[in-house]
């Protein structure tokens, strides 16, 4: 009917196996996308879920849809791809979907006085890093791996992406190998790969990719620092 609210389906943090419909607020603008964060009423809490979808109708009786507090994120915080790999997660391993969606999320982020992250630091190569990458410290493997790493992605890379000790990090800057440079938080991409793959780690890659269509389980089996967490991602 003309003049109905938008419906948003959410899936709300709570031991429910099914989303829950609410009104959008009013004076919302333009329709939220999925994946963005949506505060909702749920008895006398408030809690923060996330958006699967929006709809011009609710199967719910009107008298007794609730309406929402407001939409958080102007973006989505979770992309299309995402989004499906949780609810795939919430349908094989039989949790909550709201639950599954709120694993997803930095703690913080489950907060609704809570933004994303500003623009992070990120670590990228000098051209004195780049001619020692391509030269090799045999002495420092720790300290050879994180130029390769950064090697392979020449925008840079976040702390948190290094997965290298502090010190290492400290160490390469101070000889002038590496620099900070300010870069914007970007989307999750599943699809893209900040890693160079070794050719071991590409042949277990394309053995997972010839399984596409089709459920198998696969072991990764390595030493500490072999790669596998590469390959993973």
């Amino acid at each position: 009917m003309p003049g109905e609210p938008l419906i948003l389906e959410v899936a709300v943090p709570t031991p429910l196996f099914r989303s829950l419909d609410y009104r959008a607020p009013a004076g919302m603008g333009e329709a939220p996308l999925p994946g963005a964060r949506v505060l909702v009423p749920l008895g006398r809490r408030k809690l923060v879920g996330v958006l699967l979808a929006t709809r011009d109708r609710s199967e719910v009786p009107g008298a007794r849809l609730r309406t929402a507090e407001r939409v958080l994120d102007a973006e989505p915080l979770l992309d299309a791809a995402l989004m499906r790999l949780i609810l795939w997660a919430s349908r094989y391993y039989h949790h909550p979907v709201g639950e599954t969606f709120a694993a997803a999320l930095p703690a913080l982020l489950r907060q609704a006085d809570r933004q994303p992250p500003p623009p992070s630091k990120c670590w990228q190569l000098t051209e004195e890093g780049r001619r020692q990458a391509a030269s090799g410290l045999a002495r420092a493997p720790r300290q050879q791996r994180l130029l390769e790493t950064l090697a392979a992605a020449a925008s840079g890379l976040p702390r948190e992406r290094l997965e290298v000790p502090l010190a290492v990090i400290t160490t390469l800057h101070r000889k002038g190998w590496i620099r900070p440079v300010e870069k914007p938080t970007p989307a999750v991409d599943t699809a893209a790969s900040p890693y160079a793959l070794t050719a071991a780690q590409q042949e277990a890659v394309q053995r997972i990719r010839e399984s596409f269509g089709r459920f198998q389980s696969f072991l990764l089996q390595g030493v500490t620092g072999s790669g596998k967490t590469e390959v993973y991602l």
